[in-house]
């Protein structure tokens, strides 16, 4: 274990993977922050590339041994230069940086997909975090974002996954064309979400394989693609309130789908 200086390219790699989504794609990493998250990496067989440590932490000897199995580098780094880096306001003593999970899409929408969980134009990375979150927690096969949406490999969107993102396949930056094209080559019912559906989630059958597709915050799901969608549902709420958080909407609709296949 090493000390490191802000002058080191390790330590400027970092800062440009968790500020930038460009650098993340090239050098086809990106970064966890806090030791639960590196844990999870670890346990679901993503090995880390580095690990980097505050100098005031006590948990070297914690981090050395979760990380023995692996070829990760351990790395000490000053508490106000981690403290530059790192994407919180109250960073956790802990940044690691891993391989991308890039899938391709041929490998997530597949003959034994049947629930899958689609995002069009998601632009908030907590929602996607949170989307993610609930796919995997309702034992979805994949969660696909298109072209327009946020990078999955935001901090943020990371970060609010809490380890959804080892856990369930993710698909990203695929036109949404090519995404319907996809699910209806393999017979898979493509279930809209709208404030303007005309059936209520519930009535629906998600016995058959389905997906599940939502849309921007702001805009829903574009109009345009209405009479692609096998089933347009709503979420009924009471007067006065226009519409739900898009991930809380996912979050319902997946486990409503959870609790029929059960």
């Amino acid at each position: 274990m090493s000390g490191l200086s802000k002058n080191n390219a390790r330590i400027r790699e970092l800062r440009k993977i968790i500020k930038d989504p460009k650098q993340r794609l090239e050098s086809g990493k990106f970064a966890v922050e806090g030791l639960e998250l590196l844990n999870e990496s670890i346990i679901t067989g993503n090995h880390p590339v580095d690990v980097f440590l505050s100098a005031s932490s006590d948990m070297s000897g914690e981090i050395e041994k979760l990380i023995s199995e692996t070829d990760a580098k351990l790395w000490r780094i000053e508490d106000d230069l981690l403290s530059s880096i790192a994407s919180t306001v109250t960073p956790q003593p802990i940044i690691a940086t891993l391989p991308r999970l890039d899938m391709a899409m041929e490998n997530v929408v597949t003959n034994e997909s049947t629930f899958l969980l689609v995002g069009i134009g998601i632009n908030e990375p907590g929602n996607a975090g949170s989307m993610i979150r609930s796919a995997a927690s309702a034992g979805a096969h994949g969660v696909i974002f298109s072209t327009n949406s946020v990078d999955i490999y935001n901090p943020k969107t990371v970060r609010s996954s809490a380890g959804a993102l080892f856990r369930v396949p993710v698909v990203c930056g695929v036109e949404t064309s090519s995404i319907l094209h996809a699910i209806k080559q393999k017979q898979i019912n493509l279930i809209g979400l709208s404030g303007k559906g005309t059936r209520i989630y519930t009535e629906i059958d998600y016995s058959s394989p389905f997906a599940i597709l939502l849309g921007n915050e702001s805009r829903g799901l574009d109009p345009t693609i209405f009479q692609e969608m096998d089933h347009l549902a709503v979420i009924p709420m009471d007067a006065g309130v226009e519409s739900l958080n898009v991930a809380t909407a996912a979050s319902i609709v997946s486990f409503e789908a959870k609790r029929q296949r059960a």
